[in-house]
């Protein structure tokens, strides 16, 4: 069963999870703290939710699974985003094992270097380190993966918008140029 989280990034994270009964209350148990974020990011995962809703459970693990798992174009998988089949990814993939093992994150089915591990991860690190991190790998990452979503109406783009957005407002104002990665 999912859990209710409270940080913003872990709630952000649990949009990321693969569709199950139960997940749309929990998602809309935590949306008025993500709205208290950004009212814009909470707009984008409002829409989401109300498409979400119309649609039953199989019908959203299908869209799941053709967004994120057969399209690697908008894979979750930060390491394969920036690095693809590259030594670096391998590299990356052990950072990221060694950050979760040190912030006590227990991996789920997903590789150490998944969007939901690295938004988990975020929740939990200083700033010190959150701000490299998130300059140089992070938002690099996801402006990638939102580019897999031009001209697509996929509600899962409004996932990824919120994302970038609630990092954008976090980070951005501290990490100046380095993060103006947006498509």
């Amino acid at each position: 069963m999912i859990q209710t989280a409270k940080h913003p990034f872990e709630l952000l994270s649990q949009y990321l999870d693969y569709p199950q009964e139960g997940q749309i209350e929990i998602l809309r148990a935590g949306l008025p703290e993500l709205e208290n974020c950004s009212d814009a990011a909470g707009a984008k995962l409002r829409a989401f939710l109300e498409q979400a809703e119309a649609i039953a459970v199989t019908d959203r693990e299908e869209l799941f699974t053709r967004t994120f798992d057969i399209n690697p174009a908008c894979t979750l998988e930060l390491g394969w985003v920036l690095y693809g089949q590259d030594y670096a990814r391998g590299a990356f993939l052990v950072k990221m094992r060694q950050m979760l093992n040190e912030h006590e994150i227990r991996e789920s089915g997903e590789l150490p270097d998944h969007l939901t591990h690295v938004l988990q991860l975020l929740s939990r690190l200083p700033e010190a380190v959150a701000l490299p991190f998130v300059a140089e790998e992070v938002m690099p990452g996801l402006a990638k993966m939102r580019e897999g979503f031009k001209d697509d109406e996929n509600p899962y783009a409004g996932v990824l918008e919120a994302i970038w957005i609630v990092l954008t407002e976090k980070y951005e104002p501290q990490a100046g140029p380095a993060a103006e990665t947006a498509p």
